[in-house]
């Protein structure tokens, strides 16, 4: 029975395709397919690997084997679903997926871009330094603590690594 019946919820017919392109680890992921599930709707996941929590979730109707929007063949294959099922929309749930589906929304994901597009429009930014390369980046010897690094588009799924004696990003 679909989680929706289940628990009360009324059920459409209404399917919506959500994908993040990701290794398929993002909550905001989850979340979404879940409140969807809430909603109504029947979410259909893509998935690029076993390990997908939204995949995964008791509110996912249905799971569509997609590569990572890091391959070529990602946008054809999500493309190839939606006209394959009579999907009422698709969330694409990250920039990754967003750039890779050629969304027109780079000025927004793009945090340089979006710095400046705030700043035309007179509302206050943090202080911002942007670094070309890694190696800009640590012939920095005059950072201040504590720092927020962030890649200007985020097309992959951050990981912390802490330490005693450091964090890392990668």
């Amino acid at each position: 029975m679909w989680p929706g019946g289940q628990y009360g919820w009324p059920v459409t017919t209404d399917w919506v395709l959500v994908t993040d392109g990701g290794d398929g680890q993002g909550r905001s992921t989850l979340a979404a397919v879940r409140a969807l599930a809430g909603a109504g709707y029947r979410p259909a996941v893509t998935v690029s690997s076993s390990a997908s929590l939204a995949g995964s979730s008791r509110y996912c109707a249905r799971r569509v084997v997609v590569p990572p929007a890091s391959d070529s063949g990602y946008a054809q294959a999500v493309r190839a679903e939606l006209e394959a099922r009579p999907y009422l929309t698709m969330l694409a749930a990250s920039d990754a997926a967003l750039l890779a589906l050629e969304a027109p929304v780079r000025h927004l994901v793009d945090k340089t871009q979006l710095l400046a597009g705030a700043r035309q429009a007179g509302l206050p930014v943090p202080r911002t330094r942007v670094f070309s390369t890694a190696d800009e980046l640590l012939a920095a010897g005059d950072l201040e603590f504590p720092s927020v690094l962030k890649p200007a588009v985020s097309t992959y799924p951050a990981r912390l690594i802490w330490s005693r004696r450091c964090t890392r990003a990668i």
